[in-house]
């Protein structure tokens, strides 16, 4: 996923700013931080032993050619999940390719959530390509909504917090990625509790969307997001991505 210059993403939101001061904002909160990343790398530190990239939603694999420059496969490995049936023909294809690179990449078809149970997941109408966008647990809390003829399927989701301190126990540093469509709330809070079982420190890649929300349901989610921004533990960063 390329990542736009720093100086074109604050040109745009300048022009944008004149009609839409709170998109313009969105542009510089939401485009402008992922393109440091790759500045903010350079001083991190990598722990000793063995390092996973934790992808938790992978689609089709979008995200995956940005992250794995960062996080070199070889040096990480790749654990991918994402439980849309229709992905994962285009996802294999991907993990193939950071196989190729020398990773350790494994592919799971389960969502993630704050406990272990089989959730109901609205996937984008028939109509549409049904990997373009992703699958949501929450359709409200994501802003995709929902509409007639949005088909259904019922997936397994995985506790997060027994998840980590799992891989906790093979592996010395993790690093996530998480664009879950509104379900990131409750799985967040799920990691805060079990922070404990973290080595280190854990980075965490977020993709917030209070943004595709409208009116009273906005405001009540981005308060959401933001107490869980002030109120991490501090063995977590959090970083937004988009």
């Amino acid at each position: 996923m390329a990542v736009p210059h720093p100086i074109r993403i604050l040109r745009k939101a300048a022009r944008v700013a004149v009609e839409d001061r709170e998109k313009a904002l969105f542009l510089v909160r939401r485009r402008l931080w992922p393109s440091l990343y790759r500045t903010l790398r350079l001083f991190e530190r990598d722990a000793p032993g063995r390092r996973l990239f934790l992808d938790l939603g992978s689609n089709i694999g979008q995200g995956i050619e940005y992250f794995a420059g960062l996080y070199r496969p070889g040096r990480f490995d790749y654990l991918l999940y994402e439980p849309n049936p229709y992905c994962a023909p285009a996802l294999a294809e991907v993990a193939g390719d950071l196989s190729q690179q020398g990773g350790s990449v494994t592919c799971v078809a389960k969502g993630v959530w704050e406990a272990d149970a089989t959730m109901e997941m609205v996937l984008p109408i028939p109509e549409e390509d049904p990997s373009a966008l992703g699958g949501t647990l929450l359709p409200e809390q994501s802003g995709l909504g929902l509409s007639e003829g949005q088909p259904r399927v019922e997936i397994d989701v995985v506790d997060i917090g027994r998840l980590l301190e799992e891989l906790y126990e093979s592996y010395d540093q993790v690093v996530i990625k998480m664009d879950i469509e509104g379900a990131e709330l409750a799985v967040l809070d799920r990691i805060y509790s079990v922070s404990g079982c973290i080595k280190g420190r854990l980075i965490i890649y977020v993709e917030f969307h209070s943004w595709y929300c409208t009116n009273d349901r906005r405001r009540m989610i981005k308060e959401r997001e933001r107490q869980l921004v002030e109120s991490r533990p501090s063995n977590i960063t959090l970083r937004e991505w988009h």
